[in-house]
């Protein structure tokens, strides 16, 4: 039996990278069949959305570039902790290993229809929650000295003051506090509600940043690093068409920074990064943290 859903607004973007992912995964450009799976059992009209195959394409490779990151920061850090912040659908805690304690937070709207369609897992746990409703952060306490915080498709939809203070207050959780999050420059906010799936959901976007010293300005993290989405070691497994529109974004500032994955940790987080930043191609592993 299917479980139907209706959201509104930024709750229902949660399906444009879950349809990416599903219809990428059978394209061979990511692999998450849980997306497949998840698509497969709720009932929605998908088509409404008109989701494009270019924003297919962004959602799956950001989706690899996130998972890659992730992955990374666990080797490095074992037994570290990992707070989703609006994951939406996305079973990342089932692709990955390694962590003492997983926690995802999304509206309850959302975790209720995560604990209808996601199995279970050990060491995962749910926040119903707005990120910036600030009472689940007064509660939620790591259980880990090393918290790596993850922010996929969330940022563009706050407020700016509220990006600022989400970091902030994150920033002090704990010792060592590491953030990966995907962010529009100012640009791309402006034009980004004229994408027709987006404008279909009629969510908002509100914050963008050409700068990442201005996040540093406005909280206690330090950047350590930068992942476009035109890395080619998350491009490879694209078709000619799009592997060449990305090589050739690559190329130009304005279409390369339009939408990348930057990573921060809170200032004396405890130890050297490994790796170095990404230059222009970003072909380089940043530091994780």
């Amino acid at each position: 039996m299917s479980t139907r859903v209706r959201l509104e607004k930024e709750m229902e973007t949660l399906l444009i990278p879950l349809y990416g992912r599903m219809r990428m995964t059978r394209a061979g450009v990511c692999d998450d069949p849980y997306a497949e799976r998840t698509v497969a059992a709720i009932d929605y009209d998908f088509a409404k959305l008109k989701i494009a195959g270019k924003v297919q394409v962004l959602m799956a490779v950001r989706s690899r570039i996130f998972d890659d990151l992730v992955r990374r920061w666990l080797a490095e850090n074992p037994g570290g902790e990992v707070l989703s912040l609006g994951s939406g659908l996305d079973a990342r805690h089932l692709r990955q290993t390694g962590y003492a304690r997983w926690t995802d937070l999304d509206f309850p709207e959302v975790i209720r229809l995560r604990e209808a369609l996601l199995p279970p897992a050990p060491h995962h746990g749910s926040i119903a929650s707005s990120a910036t409703e600030w009472a689940w952060l007064t509660a939620y306490r790591p259980a880990a000295d090393r918290l790596l915080v993850v922010m996929e498709g969330l940022s563009m939809y706050l407020h700016p003051e509220d990006v600022y203070t989400l970091l902030s207050r994150l920033a002090g959780l704990c010792g060592q506090v590491t953030f990966m999050l995907d962010a529009y420059s100012t640009l791309t906010a402006r034009k980004a509600g004229l994408q027709p799936s987006l404008r279909r959901t009629g969510a908002v976007i509100r914050w963008g940043v050409d700068d990442p010293a201005e996040i540093e300005r406005r909280t206690p993290l330090r950047h350590s690093g930068t992942v476009y989405l035109t890395d080619e070691r998350y491009t490879a497994t694209l078709g000619r068409f799009y592997k060449a529109g990305f090589r050739l974004a690559a190329r130009f500032a304005a279409a390369r920074e339009a939408h990348r994955v930057l990573i921060f940790r809170a200032e004396g987080a405890a130890g050297p990064a490994p790796g170095a930043s990404g230059g222009a191609d970003g072909a380089k592993s940043p530091p994780l943290g």
